[in-house]
């Protein structure tokens, strides 16, 4: 995964604030976390949760992606048309509160994703919101993953 990962990286910084890649990835029992009073989610392995506490170390070696949950001011319509994207509505199943974070699962069956990179300058700016006014990352130009789920419609 970090080749596929490091082979697009290099691509994306000829885009403009954010690419969207044709491959998906798998992970085993992904959560999403907030962090309290930021604004911005994170997707990680419930294994990884641990790492949590280094989010921007573990960001920068692959264990937690930035997440967007229906690719809207993320993922150009030309984009979602070329590489054939369809993001539909995952509901989470469980909401936990933990003390700085919380945790909200997703379906035993969500667990496959599209790969995107965005400028985190540009993440920041497309999740804040009135509640916090402030995310986890300091702006920056680079490139880092970005995750969107593949949701099972209703009718499969």
């Amino acid at each position: 995964m970090l080749f596929t990962i490091l082979s697009y990286k290099g691509y994306s910084q000829l885009m403009n604030d954010s690419y969207m890649a044709q491959d998906t990835i798998t992970i085993h029992k992904p959560i999403v976390i907030m962090v309290k009073g930021y604004d911005g989610k994170f997707i990680l392995s419930e294994e990884n949760l641990g790492e949590a506490d280094h989010l921007e170390k573990a960001i920068k070696n692959h264990k937690i992606f930035l997440y967007n949950d229906d690719g809207i001011g993320f993922i150009s319509s030309k984009d979602r048309q070329k590489n054939k994207v369809s993001i539909g509505d995952c509901p989470y199943i469980k909401r936990e509160d933990k003390k700085n974070i919380t945790i909200l699962r997703l379906p035993i069956e969500v667990n496959q994703f599209y790969i995107g990179f965005i400028k985190l300058s540009a993440y920041n700016k497309r999740v804040i919101s009135t509640n916090n006014q402030k995310t986890y990352l300091k702006d920056s130009d680079d490139f880092k993953p970005i995750l969107y789920p593949i949701c099972q419609d209703s009718e499969e």
